[in-house]
């Protein structure tokens, strides 16, 4: 998990500086190896929850991945769109991968409260 949000935002921080369409190209297989943590965090969030709460759980992540998937486009194009205006001396085409970055920076950072928080032990079981 913890790996596949340090490939995450390096992935997003080279697509964010990608300055030729080949760049992009030649990162879609480092982007997906970022899909490994995911399922991971799911697994890590189940294991707080009783069995019995796991299908509000599962639907509460469902729900709010569907919210992101609303939210983040409209956001990612209007900071696009200030970022490229012509009336600006400094253009970050960009922003929308760094907005993300940021985004997997601050995912990370819990992973690793809660590992700290958790200890070695219960760490480990969720690994296996």
């Amino acid at each position: 998990m913890i790996a596949g949000l340090i490939i995450s935002v390096t992935a997003l921080t080279c697509f964010g500086l990608s300055t030729e369409g080949w760049m992009i190209y030649a990162l879609i297989p480092l982007g997906a190896l970022a899909n490994i943590a995911p399922p991971a965090l799911q697994g890590l969030v189940s294991r707080q929850v009783p069995a019995t709460e796991q299908g509000s759980l599962q639907g509460t992540l469902a729900s709010l991945g569907s919210l992101a998937g609303v939210i983040a486009p409209p956001v990612a194009a209007l900071a696009f769109g200030y970022c490229i205006d012509a009336d600006h001396t400094w253009k970050l085409p960009g922003i929308a991968f760094f907005g993300a970055a940021t985004l997997q920076v601050c995912a990370l950072y819990l992973v690793l409260a809660a590992k700290k928080r958790m200890g070695k032990s219960e760490w480990r079981e969720i690994k296996e």
